[in-house]
């Protein structure tokens, strides 16, 4: 898949499905759609999407929008990809999908057009969708403990990853213990151990922190 550089107001940027993502396979080791098609038209919902949830903010002045649009390929990354396209100036420009003749759509897909007033929304709804994804209701925090703090040491930094983000990103955590985690988390900082905490992520401040603690374990070394 190519994807061109946006040059000057109303550029249009053109994204090149191949035909052939296997080259040199022959047709008997090709599945039936090819990934680079899959990539390609997974792009194409979510820009058509990108569009649809700008408008939506424009129109409404809601940026409640963006999150009704995720299933359907809008993420964070995608808006961010989509202003930096626009440049500082925050041009007009357009994205047109060229497919293979031999594996034509089904559907209509026409250029798909930004206006600068598109992309501040896209800006604002990139924002939006990260502050989503640090709320987790039910999220699993895997980690150490590195500090006890607050009346009572009932507030435990741990650094660690979360089970619904990418395993390579660590943070440190705070987490807001209940008073019978209290010797469990002593115990795992003295130690050195592994810990496993179940309960509701949500932003604070630059990073996030875990309330509504259910379950608190020590993993044995």
């Amino acid at each position: 898949m190519l994807l061109a550089a946006a040059l000057g107001e109303g550029a249009e940027v053109r994204v090149v499905a191949p035909d052939d993502a296997f080259p040199g396979g022959g047709p008997d080791l090709q599945p039936s759609e090819p990934f680079a098609r899959r990539v390609s038209r997974m792009l194409f919902a979510g820009v058509t999407c990108a569009r649809a949830a700008a408008e939506e903010t424009l129109t409404r002045d809601s940026l409640d929008g963006f999150a009704r649009y995720t299933g359907a390929g809008l993420s964070a990354n995608l808006c961010e990809a989509l202003v930096k396209i626009a440049g500082e100036e925050q041009r007009s420009f357009s994205l047109a999908f060229d497919w293979s003749s031999e594996m034509p759509m089904e559907q209509d897909s026409p250029p798909v057009t930004l206006t600068p007033l598109h992309v501040r929304a896209l800006e604002e709804g990139a924002k939006e969708l990260r502050e989503r994804a640090a709320r987790e209701e039910g999220a699993v925090l895997h980690g150490v403990v590195t500090r006890l703090s607050g009346q009572g040491d009932r507030q435990a930094t741990i650094y660690g990853s979360l089970d619904h983000e990418d395993a390579s990103r660590v943070r440190s955590v705070r987490v807001e213990l209940r008073a019978e985690d209290v010797d469990k988390a002593t115990v795992a900082w003295r130690d050195g151990l592994e810990v496993a905490v179940h309960g509701d992520v949500e932003p604070y401040g630059t990073g996030v922190r875990m309330r509504g603690v259910r379950a608190f374990v020590v993993r044995p070394a």
